[in-house]
Parts: C-alpha cells; structure tokens; sequence
C-alpha cells in the first residue's frame, strides 16, 4: 500500500493503527507512533515529520515531567527516612552524651564523701 498524497499527523497515523489492532486502543498516540515507526521504518513517510517532532517533544516533555516527580518523591522518601533514623539514634546519643557526665558527677560525689571522712577534724573530736 502506498503512502498517502499528504503525511498524516501523529493522531490520524495512531487512529489507523488502533483500527487494525483494537488491543493498542488505551496506548498513549505519541508512543504508539514512535513504536510503530522504530518497528517498521517504512512507515516513516506516511508520518508528517514536523508532527513527529511534536510528539517527541510531548514525549520528552512527559519524561522530563516524570522525573522531577521522582525526584521529589525520592527527596520526600529520602528525608522521612533520615528522620527515623534520627529518631532511633536518640537513646544512643543520649548515653553517650549524658552518661559519662553522671559518671563524673558519681566520681566526684564519691571522692568528696571519701576526702570528707578521712578529715582529720572529725576524728580529733571523738578522740
């Protein structure tokens, strides 16, 4: 079969496609139109080529799109995730922030209490 006279724009190519195979129906018109053409070259010159490369800027526009989602999504996921483990790190840090403090403290307490009864004022009075 021979091309026709005018190229068809991307939406009346993908129309003819979707008549002979109905199972293609719910395929976006851009990408049904891209497989087509990279499956079977020759159909390259019944496509308009200034709607071919419409399409495949809606195409790259809709990846571009696609991916700035992604990535706020990853970010999102990404800093739920960080602040969990944040979250699980506190008794850890807490220990080792807070208990050596306590120890000292303890340590000291202990000290002063030994120095305190080794004074020798206390044991000159009960002699």
């Amino acid at each position: 079969m021979a091309p026709p006279a005018p190229p068809l724009p991307v939406r009346e190519f993908a129309g003819l496609v979707k008549a002979k195979y109905p199972d293609l129906a719910d395929t976006n018109d851009d990408v049904l139109v891209a497989n087509v053409l990279a499956k079977w070259p020759v159909y390259r010159a019944w496509v308009d080529s200034r709607s071919i490369s419409e399409a495949t800027r809606r195409v790259d526009d809709e990846i571009a799109l696609e991916k700035r989602v992604a990535a706020i999504a990853r970010t999102i996921a990404t800093k739920s995730l960080v602040h969990e483990r944040r979250v699980e790190k506190i008794p850890t840090v807490l220990a080792v922030c807070v208990l050596p403090a306590v120890v000292l403290y303890g340590l000291g307490w202990s000290f002063g209490w030994v120095r305190r009864g080794f004074n020798g004022e206390e044991l000159r009075q009960v002699t």
